[in-house]
């Protein structure tokens, strides 16, 4: 009952003052693509090294968080919806149990967005060493033989 004595009901959306609640394929249709693009090799590609091993602890932060966004289920088949209420508040969503499909789609995203930094750390070494100081030595030395050689050409 409200103040003014009328029942609201739960059929009015703007009523309600309960967890949002939307499942967990739509969940994962907007939270999968924004990790995809937030890890995507376009956007790691020129990162250094070290910033890309700070973007791995991310990617494992991320997925986790994601992970824990659902209830987990025990052996006997019950959820944890309460205690994952009280533990996440106001970010609740009351997403149900994953299913295996749910839980693959999650997995075939985070080996993406894995393969994605390694390639991007494979190129940062590589840059790393390109940029080192004996490869610029030896990009000297090679510059420096090619200047001379004109000089000891014989003519005849």
């Amino acid at each position: 009952m409200s103040s003014d004595n009328r029942e609201t009901t739960s059929s009015d959306p703007h009523l309600t003052t309960g967890p949002i609640d939307i499942g967990n394929r739509e969940y994962l249709d907007l939270r999968l693509p924004e990790l995809r693009e937030k890890f995507a090799y376009e956007e790691l590609s020129g990162l250094s090294k070290e910033r890309l091993k700070q973007e791995e602890s991310n990617l494992i932060r991320d997925f986790t968080d994601l992970r824990n966004r659902f209830p987990h289920s025990d052996y006997l088949g019950n959820d944890d919806k309460a205690l994952q209420r009280i533990q996440m508040g106001d970010d609740f969503r009351g997403l149900s149990t994953l299913t295996s499909e749910q839980k693959q789609r999650i997995y075939d995203c985070k080996g993406d967005c894995y393969r994605n930094i390694d390639r991007a750390i494979t190129e940062a070494v590589e840059r790393e060493k390109a940029s080192g100081l004996t490869a610029r030595f030896g990009t000297w030395l090679n510059e420096f033989v090619d200047n001379l050689t004109p000089l000891f050409v014989i003519k005849w």
